[in-house]
């Protein structure tokens, strides 16, 4: 394990939130948990916004009754509805469905299915 270098430490500090972790550790020639490890050692934090780009998009579905409104990734369908990411993806887990199912017109309520499942 070779120590890290002054330029390592800047390049680490100045990308944190413009990268992801993974792009991050790719560009150093660093393993993920070593570029982890110095992030905490050093006390900085990630925003959520660049956390959850280290993450796979998932696509979503999104229909209203029977009409398909929009496809695409949490962020494209709920810009397009004008609501919240966590919105869409609250309407794939269980608890979404659940409360969808108690309505009164739950034909006619807005619910989105996740398109790569069945990849996990």
């Amino acid at each position: 394990m070779k120590p890290w270098s002054f330029n390592e430490y800047k390049f680490l500090e100045e990308n944190l939130n413009i990268l992801s972790l993974p792009e991050i550790a790719e560009k150093l020639n660093r393993t993920y948990s070593s570029v982890y490890g110095q992030m905490t050692n050093l006390g900085l934090k990630q925003t959520r916004k660049y956390r959850r780009r280290s993450r796979k998009q998932s696509l979503y579905a999104v229909y209203q009754g029977e009409e398909h409104l929009v496809t695409g990734t949490a962020e494209e369908c709920a810009e397009e509805l004008g609501v919240e990411p966590d919105t869409i993806k609250w309407l794939t887990t269980p608890s979404g469905q659940k409360r969808i199912a108690k309505r009164k017109n739950p034909d006619r309520a807005r619910t989105a299915i996740r398109l790569d499942d069945d990849d996990e």
